[in-house]
């Protein structure tokens, strides 16, 4: 079991970053915090550094290892503030503390205000503590000094710094980083979307109507994708949401699909396939002329690395084939991925990875990685900031082990959607004049579920329908065998490049002939820009 103690000392320092720190992954923000560098100090597991900045309403510090861990689970770094009245030691890997002052008491992470990013394995972590926390009447931080130690009595006892403490002057003159969000769906948004998990058919009880009601009647979204409906059909579902909560009464026609395990699809555009992958839901809808393909996941929870790889590699296989053509669906060129749902991402952070860029597991059973998003770039993670915070979680449950994290995520095709706004849901740190103007209470999300909703205003990009802008103007042969011929007045027109469908860049195409006699046989993606930078891909076949 790997062993780590993080402790933070006392020493005198008052910096901060000059843009406010947000938990997101983005370590850009702590540029002008206070880093103390300790690097090179010890050979099993070296603390290099540890940063530390505030705001009016919370303490941060950011930690970076040498190699890789899991923050919450195996290890013993533990968390040590203390003042001239008061000590707190919280082991974040064996998730519990100790409140010393006059009467020692243990603590939890709920106690803290605790928030730890990211919530899969990392070499740095950003760690936020609520500076208002209080044990029974009395504040904690009511002096302007901490003193601030990070150590690991295990492997060699490697300690930040190596001896005496930190000194850190808190400060209220920076107001928390919270990014700008809008619960109402923003202007040019073609569709809402929304992806909840509801916590064991919890949709359904009598005692959550009220919340669930004034919670999916201030997102009134477009698509849903709900986890966790097990006893309850697609039909059933969406009589829920219109008869009962009155949820759907912004458009004319709904439909509804149940796929996979616990997964339902709730549109409000008409479901052209549907189907079950490995537990999972997988669906195409159309909107428009445009086919946007929706995978519903809710992958294996806690330390089941193994099970959400072999789930992953299951979707990933459905959508590479889908693109190229094989199975019983054929995806359309340039149509929006989007991948979403409880991921359950608590373990290996390359899960988070396979989605973005198409990355197989298992290539001797599951087949070849590929180019998942129609250009090279892969899916990106929307990334939502829970709306009022400058953190990015989706998951709460006070009286559990672990602290909060994001567990719901939503990759999507940022070749043919562009996010106009994201948020998650979580009505306890709404300002009163929302909760006032969508008739929430504080307690209503939890009351809900453990998980929170995440929600994305998605604006349709001009570059889909690949297929009809192209054969208006474009002459390629296809399949190819010998010269990939393209015309004149595409030349013309376009930049062309060819990509292997692994997403590997082949050649650029500027001639009305091109050999293609040394390339391997298969399926390849052309590539083409457009003086004006609109996108268009097409699929060929060498022979």
């Amino acid at each position: 079991m790997l062993r780590v103690v993080i402790i933070f000392l006392l020493v005198h320092v008052s910096l901060l970053s000059a843009q406010g720190i947000r938990l997101d992954g983005d370590i850009s923000d702590w540029n002008n915090a206070f880093t103390l560098d300790d690097a090179g100090d010890n050979s099993r597991l070296d603390i290099l550094s540890l940063s530390i900045s505030d705001d009016s309403e919370f303490i941060y510090f950011k930690l970076e290892l040498d190699q890789e861990i899991l923050l919450q689970s195996d290890n013993n770094i533990t968390l040590n503030i203390e003042s001239s009245t008061f000590e707190i030691s919280y082991n974040l890997g064996e998730k519990v503390g100790l409140f010393q002052s006059a009467v020692n008491n243990e603590i939890y992470h709920n106690n803290l205000g605790l928030v730890i990013s990211p919530t899969v394995s990392s070499r740095i972590f950003e760690i936020r503590i609520d500076k208002n926390l209080r044990f029974g009447s009395t504040r904690i931080f009511y002096s302007d000094n901490i003193k601030v130690s990070i150590s690991n009595p295990d492997f060699n006892s490697d300690k930040l710094p190596n001896s005496g403490t930190i000194d850190y002057q808190l400060t209220d003159s920076q107001e928390p980083n919270i990014p700008s969000y809008n619960l109402e769906k923003v202007n040019d948004t073609d569709f809402r979307f929304c992806s909840y998990n509801v916590l064991f058919d919890n949709l359904f009880e009598t005692n959550t109507r009220q919340e669930f009601s004034a919670i999916l009647n201030t997102i009134t979204a477009d698509v849903y994708v709900f986890q966790e409906i097990y006893d309850f059909s697609g039909q059933q579902t969406q009589n829920r949401l219109q008869n009962v909560f009155g949820a759907l009464d912004h458009a004319p026609e709904w439909y509804n699909s149940k796929r996979g395990t616990d997964n339902i699809l709730i549109s409000r555009y008409p479901i052209i396939f549907e189907r079950a992958v490995a537990g999972n839901g997988v669906y195409v809808i159309r909107i428009d002329n445009v086919e946007v393909l929706i995978v519903n996941i809710h992958l294996p929870c806690c330390d089941r690395d193994d099970d959400r790889e072999t789930e992953i590699d299951a979707i990933l296989s459905f959508i590479r084939d889908a693109k190229a053509g094989i199975g019983n669906f054929t995806l359309k060129e340039g149509s929006p991925i989007i991948i979403s749902g409880d991921a359950n991402f608590v373990g290996n952070a390359d899960q988070i990875d396979a989605f973005m860029e198409g990355n197989i597991f298992d290539n001797g059973s599951n087949g070849s990685d590929f180019a998942i998003d129609w250009d090279s770039d892969g899916l990106k993670d929307l990334r939502p900031f829970t709306a009022e915070t400058n953190t990015m979680y989706t998951w709460y449950n006070p009286n559990g082990l672990f602290s909060r994290g994001r567990l719901d995520f939503a990759f999507y095709s940022d070749y043919s959607l562009e996010s106009l706004n994201s948020f998650v849901l979580d009505t306890e740190v709404l300002p009163p004049s929302a909760l006032t103007a969508y008739n929430l209470q504080p307690s209503y999300s939890q009351t809900c579920s453990d998980h929170f909703p995440i929600v994305s205003d998605f604006k349709i990009n001009s570059i889909v329908n690949t297929e009809e802008a192209l054969s208006e103007t474009v002459t390629i042969t296809n399949p190819v065998q010998g010269n990939l011929s393209i015309s004149p007045k595409l030349l013309e027109s376009y930049s062309i490049n060819l990509y292997n469908f692994q997403g590997n860049h082949i050649t650029k195409i500027d001639e009305l002939y091109t050999d293609t006699s040394d390339l391997t046989a298969g399926l390849y993606l052309l590539k083409l820009i457009s003086k004006s930078n609109q996108i268009l891909t097409r699929k060929i076949i060498i022979l």
